[in-house]
């Protein structure tokens, strides 16, 4: 069986943390995909055509961004054992609201 983990990111630093289920419990979430003041977090393209030399369609595949406003921005995102995100363990649940 898997060991699930949550994290929470500080947007404003762009690091996260790890919490622990009693953390997470007492935190109030908003599942929307859109956040409050119009953010959604998305996930970088692939396009392996000669022409994504010149006219990338947006980010490296997998990696994940906080977009909104016209700005977009890379979210460093890490895992415990090599400090490295890995494609398809990420999973978001929500923005944690006041």
């Amino acid at each position: 069986m898997a060991t699930v983990k949550g994290d929470v990111h500080d947007i404003g630093k762009n690091i996260s943390r790890e919490v622990t289920f009693e953390e997470a419990q007492k935190l109030k979430l908003n599942p929307a995909v859109t956040s409050a003041d119009g953010f959604t977090v998305t996930t970088g393209e692939s396009d392996y055509s000669i022409f994504s030399i010149f006219f990338s369609r947006g980010g490296r595949y997998g990696d994940r961004y906080l977009s909104g406003h016209g700005v977009t921005k890379r979210l460093a995102l890490y895992d415990d054992l090599d400090k490295r995100y890995y494609y398809g363990n990420f999973d978001f649940i929500g923005w944690i609201e006041d």
